[in-house]
């Protein structure tokens, strides 16, 4: 699903070998369970947005709550913790011209 999101459950099951029917009851497992989730993005050029990657050095207590509150964002297109939870990086998508929301994150610790 990841080199074609659209591939249909016939495509996937004759790519592994296996029943459309076995695809599509391991697709329903997984999404019901909440481990996985398809959406979309629209592709920024022609949106006419802008993506700033951002990567910010975070006390460990904290790493959740603001991975959390980012990821909440309407602007927010990604957030991850790495470096065992001391970072977060997250990817914004703003209008063209539009402000980044860094006095925003530099007001947490």
């Amino acid at each position: 699903m990841q080199i074609d999101g659209r591939a249909s459950f016939s495509r996937i099951a004759e790519v592994l070998g296996v029943s459309d029917r076995t695809v599509a009851r391991r697709y329903e497992r997984l999404r019901a369970a909440g481990k996985l989730r398809v959406t979309s993005a629209t592709d920024s050029d022609l949106s006419g947005a802008a993506e700033w990657v951002v990567r910010m050095r975070v006390l460990p207590h904290g790493t959740d709550v603001l991975a959390r509150a980012l990821a909440r964002r309407p602007d927010t297109a990604w957030v991850t913790t790495m470096s065992s939870g001391t970072e977060i990086a997250c990817v914004f998508r703003v209008p063209d011209g539009g402000a980044v929301p860094l006095a925003a994150l530099a007001r947490h610790p």
